[in-house]
């Protein structure tokens, strides 16, 4: 190995780990179900346990799906008065 492949490989160590650090943190503030002291957490094991750290928020948090721009079916529970729910859709009718 030549010098120079030496220098840009210790050189691009740290700007990945940089990037994948930046990128958990991303996903971290972008949690909107996270408390903030499992928020500070999330953030030591990113900043404080570099690569091992973002790697397991990463997998922790998934990207929320697209929205369909349609509504689901509603669904609800209706007791029948024996104690049991039956579940139903709610665009059934009784009839």
């Amino acid at each position: 190995m030549s010098i120079t492949t030496e220098y840009l490989i210790v050189g691009l160590v740290p700007v990945a780990l940089l990037a994948i650090n930046a990128q958990a943190t991303r996903r971290v503030l972008q949690d909107d179900l996270s408390e903030p002291k499992q928020r500070l957490a999330q953030f030591g094991m990113i900043w404080f346990v570099p690569l091992l750290g973002s790697l397991m928020v990463l997998a922790m948090h998934r990207e929320p799906p697209a929205p369909s721009g349609q509504y689901s079916q509603h669904l609800y529970y209706e007791d029948g008065g024996d104690g049991c729910s039956l579940l139903a859709r709610g665009d059934v009718s009784d009839d």
